[in-house]
């Protein structure tokens, strides 16, 4: 659904930079399907403005850092950041979830099809890494033109909220997250060291 959004841009660019002959950025095509093959499951908690951190193995670290409405999705390798950004639109990226993503526009109740809807992902969600983002020490894949430049192999993780509460449900304010439970499949970049 959204997610296939996600997919769509990534193709976009990956067909963009072939077709330019620069880059060959390849990216796991069953990334959150049943055919995808994952490295580490776990389940987790946050409360609201709770910093989250999990050490996968010796080089990653999987994260979630508070923002005012809910959390952003790290993920780190050797200690850089190489989560790919990928937005739907400028308002609702992947990599955040925030309370808002989760009730209409007006936040008098749930985000469902129809002239209210957010247009923002839902509990699961699709991210992207590579090693690449992070490997000449400088901030990469930042935007479009950075993952124009990336050699190598995109890396699936797929974020999925199990159970969360929502706050500040009065209408025309922004939702937030009280507290969440959630679930994340992971899979290693091949060719690096765990």
């Amino acid at each position: 659904m959204k997610f296939g959004l996600v997919f769509a841009l990534i193709s976009l660019v990956i067909a963009g930079a072939s077709t330019a002959g620069k880059a060959e950025l390849s990216y796991d095509k069953s990334c959150g399907s049943a055919s995808q093959r994952y490295d580490v499951e776990f389940s987790g908690k946050v409360v609201a403005g709770q910093t989250y951190r999990k050490q996968l193995s010796k080089n990653y670290v999987f994260g979630l850092s508070p923002l005012t409405d809910g959390w952003f999705v790290d993920v780190f390798y050797r200690g850089r950041q190489v989560l790919m950004p990928t937005p739907l639109h400028a308002d609702a990226v992947p990599y955040e979830i925030e309370g808002w993503h989760f009730r209409n526009s007006d936040n008098t109740g749930p985000d469902e099809l129809g002239p209210k809807n957010v247009n923002a992902p839902q509990r699961k969600r699709n991210l992207w890494y590579s090693i690449q983002c992070a490997s000449s020490g400088l901030p990469l894949c930042s935007s479009e033109q950075d993952l124009l430049a990336i050699k190598g192999t995109a890396n699936c993780l797929t974020f999925t909220v199990d159970n969360m509460e929502l706050g500040d449900l009065v209408p025309n304010e922004k939702a937030d997250i009280k507290k969440m439970t959630f679930t994340v499949k992971f899979a290693y970049a091949a060719g690096y060291p765990h």
